[in-house]
Order: C-alpha cells, then structure tokens, then sequence
C-alpha cells in the first residue's frame, strides 16, 4: 500500500475545540427544531385532517422500533397486513431500529408512542448528527492535510436546515449518514497510512453496519474497489477486496433472513409490490413531459436541500432565495472540484466521484416510479459535497467559512420562528374546518 502521506498542517487542540463548536452548534440547532415540531399530533394539512403533522415518516419509524422494543418478531412488509399503514418501514434494514430500541430500555422508556419517549428516541439522532459532522472533519482532514478545511467541511454540513430537521427526528437517514462518512474516512485514512488490515477491518465493519441501517449504503462498495484504481495497485486491491468481504458478511445474516421471508435480499419486488408508482408512470412520453418532470425534479431537490418542513408542505417563501444558495454553491464545488482535479493523484476524487454519481443516478431512477424528490437521499453524498466546497472557499480564503455559517445560521434563526407559528395554525383546532371539529 502506499507509504504514509506527510500531514501539512498538524491537527490541534484548539482544531478540535473548534469542531466540537460546531457539533455542539449542529446540537442546539436540532434540539430547537425538535422542540417545536410536534410529535404524534394530528393538524389539519394538504386539505384534509392528518393523525401526524411532524416529520414525515415518524410515526412508521416509532412504530418500528416499539416492536424492537418489546422483542416482537421483526414485521415482514406486507401490503395485505391490516396494520401496514402502521408498518410500512418493515423494509427497511434493523440496525438503527435496534440501536434505539436499546437507549430506550437503557433510559428506561417503555413506550415511544408517548412523548417523553419519542423526545428521547428523536434526542438520539442528536448523536448521530454530531458522530457525522465529526466524521466529515475526520475525512476531509485525511483528503487534504488541512485542518481549516476539515473544520470548513463540517461548517458547511452542520447548518444546513435539511440536515438539522433530519438530525431532530426519528428516521434512520442520520445513523445511515454517519456510517458512510465514517466508512469513506476510514478508507481514505486506510490508504493515506498504508495501514492493511486495520483498513480492511475498519471499512468492513463499518459498511456493514451501514447496509444494516439502510440498503442505499450497498453503493459504498463502489469507493471501496475503485481506491485500487492506482499505481499500487497491487498492494491495495487485497486489502480492499477483503473489505468487501467483511461487509458482505457483516449484513448476509440479514440478508438471509429477506431470502427466507421475501426470497429476494434486498426486497425491491416486494417493495414494488406493496408501493405502486407514482402518478407518472412514463414522465418520458414526450418531450415536453419529460422537460417538465425534469424541472420540477430539479426545483424540488434545489428547495429540499435547503429544507421543506413538516409533511412536505412547509415551504419557504422566497425560492428565488434558494436558488442563488444552490448557484453559489454550485460555483464553489465546480471551483473546488477543478482545483483537486489539477492538484494531484485524482484516485480519490475518481472514488468519491463516482460513489455520488451513483447516487444521483439511483436518486434519479428511484424518482421515475416514485416522485419523492428530496434531496436527504442524497445526503450520504453532502460529506463529499463539502470537501470540494471547502477546496473552492479555500482559493478566495478559508475566513469565508465564517461568512458562510453566519449566513445559514441567520436563516435558521429566520425559519424556526416561521416553522413554530406554521405548525401551532395546523393544531390549532379552533382553525380546522367546521366538519372536521364536528
């Protein structure tokens, strides 16, 4: 493997200080969007009375760890199951439902459908978002050997208001985030220190771990075999293939059981079967409407990289606003990525790369069937996202990360009072229509 890379700036005590700052601020930010964002409340939204106006998708994550909870055999996603509107996250791997299930008899909560124990199961994503934003530091810093730009990477990555909504609800797209950040920056640091098997172990272990949470995390193996891709090949490839190997057996017991059960491992049929597609089936039919699909996919993946709120129906006013975020983001990852691209060995830029192509493109075939476009499944992806950010603010100069987080900072500080004032409208009954109060 390759000799060890000589680090050009030495990380220090006060580097670490300043990136617990910014989880501890990543932390209070989602504490406070927890806080305000109801929980199991049913409020009158999209026309029509809904048993839960927080975050979409909770209650059916709840639900799922209860069952962990209380040693209940794991439910099979079965559309015909009376209570499949309660279990429609069966799909979904176990470990991040098992993980919580276990703080919640560690702290001594017997039931998530009550408040305090879905404030405490929520309060648990706190910790994942700031084991990712750490994560983020901890790759960055092994891409490049510059602490300012780890430090300026997790900046970019804690206070976006997708992220921090994300961080303060019960899903399992945190843990998820956190294992793919920690698996690249295992990997990086595995190659950069040409440390074999510790590597192998680490990034098995670690990618394991992540299709256990969620099966997007099947992409990893991309980056993991592309790191091969190198002049010392030779020297990699083995301890990289035995990576892989680690990985496969971490997640095979799973995927054995969705052989037994579905008789397929990654359950894609039976999830077409229990989820018919969405309304266009063929968006492509015509020219113009695919035109169209393709704009509002766009538009919609701009405005929810940012944030749209409660059940996808809280949305910011000004989009114009939005746009101009995404545009300057976008110059400052274009200039980053060219400045990496001429800057040295691209091996790690060809793996990381790829690894969010892929993404996009399963994001992109994902919203044929099902127009869900949000941009938290490409998230996995924001840790790659920032680096090549970093890189481009690092070419004007790296206090621009002060200018940055101040300004996501004020627009949180913009839409937590918004969000609060829009979600007490939805509960307040005395604002539901007439029937539905009768």
């Amino acid at each position: 493997m390759d000799p060890a890379t000589p680090v050009r700036d030495e990380w220090t005590t006060r580097a670490t200080w300043m990136l617990l700052g910014v989880v501890l601020i990543h932390c209070v930010f989602a504490s406070i969007y927890s806080a305000i964002t109801p929980y199991r409340s049913p409020g009158f939204t999209h026309g029509s009375l809904l048993p839960d106006i927080g975050f979409p998708d909770e209650r059916a994550h709840a639900n799922l760890i209860q069952l962990v909870r209380e040693d209940r055999p794991y439910p099979v996603l079965d559309p015909k199951d009376p209570q499949f509107q309660e279990n429609y996250q069966a799909h979904q791997p176990p470990g991040y439902y098992w993980t919580v299930a276990q703080a919640l008899k560690i702290a001594g909560y017997q039931d998530i459908r009550r408040e305090p124990a879905g404030r405490f199961a929520r309060s648990v994503n706190f910790l994942f978002g700031a084991l990712n934003l750490v994560g983020v530091g901890f790759l960055v810093y092994w891409l490049t050997g510059r602490r300012r730009q780890a430090l300026t990477a997790a900046a970019i990555v804690a206070l976006v208001p997708a992220n921090l909504i994300l961080s303060a609800a019960i899903n399992n797209d945190v843990m998820l985030f956190a294992l793919v950040t920690w698996c690249l920056g295992a990997l990086v640091w595995g190659v950069r220190t040409a440390s074999g098997w510790k590597m192998a172990l680490s990034v098995g272990v670690l990618a394991g771990l992540a299709m256990l949470t969620k099966t997007t995390a099947i992409l990893l193996f991309a980056p993991i075999l592309l790191m091969g891709i190198h002049r010392d090949w030779r020297s990699r490839l083995p301890w990289l293939g035995l990576a892989v190997v680690i990985a496969l057996i971490v997640v095979a017991p799973w995927w054995m059981r969705n052989l037994s059960v579905y008789g397929e491992p990654l359950v894609t049929q039976r999830f077409a079967e229990a989820f018919p597609g969405s309304f266009d089936k063929h968006p492509f039919r015509s020219f113009m409407a695919g035109y169209g699909w393709f704009h509002r996919l766009v538009n919609f993946t701009i405005e929810s990289s940012t944030g749209v709120f409660g059940y996808f129906d809280l949305h910011y006013p000004n989009l114009t606003l939005l746009e101009a975020f995404f545009w300057i983001v976008a110059f400052f990852v274009s200039a980053g990525f060219l400045a990496v691209w001429y800057g040295g060995d691209k091996t790690d830029l060809l793996a990381l790369g790829v690894f969010t192509l892929l993404l996009c493109l399963t994001y992109f075939r994902f919203n044929l069937d099902y127009f869900q476009p949000q941009a938290r499944y490409l998230f996995p992806a924001l840790p790659v996202v920032a680096w090549l950010m970093a890189a481009g603010l690092r070419l004007i100069h790296w206090r621009w990360t002060l200018v940055w987080m101040a300004l996501y900072a004020f627009v949180n500080m913009a839409t937590i009072p918004w969000v609060t004032a829009e979600f007490e409208k939805r509960t307040d009954q005395s604002r539901w229509p007439a029937y539905v109060r009768e």
